[in-house]
């Protein structure tokens, strides 16, 4: 208990130095706030990568060995609510545990976080990739509503186009994300904004019949 409170303190301070949450002292003094900068929020990812989390992955007896193993880090639910479904994904889905096996194996790490979905989407992974050290972290947006088995098998269909650009290290570095699925798109979208392949649709239907 003593560990997770000084955790959470810790996590509490840094979202105060990093999103420029106002202190007492600025208010009083009135302050501008300060901007978020790309520096300053890839300093938060790796900071939150590296301090131990309240939600690590249960690897015990999932077949992803010790949780310390990469592939027990390499995907993390933002919040709660989104971590126990990763895990309920990883101990109930053979497509989804090779999934998170395999992103274990590259130098992407997926922060999965509830967003306000656009019209039309109910998940996607966000266009932008930040790298610090080596490691390259993409964003996964889940509206979280509805039963296990819709919401699973949408969280790995995200994670497979998170594989898609893990398996390319190009990508997010010299190569833009958007451009590189334009590239690999295969199949036509309702949205004409998104772009879509087959193997993840692929995944998504995988998953959903594992889990029934």
């Amino acid at each position: 208990m003593a560990r997770l409170t000084r955790t959470t303190a810790m996590l509490a301070t840094l979202l105060v130095v990093v999103a420029g949450i106002p202190s007492q002292d600025a208010l009083a003094a009135d302050e501008p706030p300060r901007l978020v900068s790309q520096t300053a929020v890839i300093a938060l990812c790796t900071l939150l990568t590296q301090i131990a989390s309240p939600w690590p992955l249960r690897a015990q007896g999932n077949g992803l060995g010790p949780r310390t193993t990469a592939e027990a880090w390499r995907v993390r639910g933002l919040e709660p609510a989104l971590q126990a479904l990763i895990e309920k994904g990883v101990s109930r889905s053979r497509t989804f545990r090779r999934l998170v096996a395999e992103l274990g194996t590259t130098d992407v790490i997926v922060h999965l976080r509830q967003q306000r979905m656009p019209a039309g989407f109910r998940g996607f992974l966000m266009h932008h990739v930040l790298e610090s050290n080596g490691v390259r972290y993409l964003r996964i947006g889940i509206d979280p509503r509805g039963a296990d088995g819709r919401v699973i098998p949408l969280i790995a269909h995200e994670l497979q186009h998170a594989l898609e650009v893990a398996r390319v290290p190009a990508v997010g570095r010299s190569i833009e994300i958007a451009t590189f699925f334009d590239t690999i798109a295969d199949v036509q979208c309702r949205n004409t904004t998104c772009s879509e392949t087959r193997a993840a649709i692929a995944i998504q239907a995988a998953v959903r019949k594992e889990l029934e």
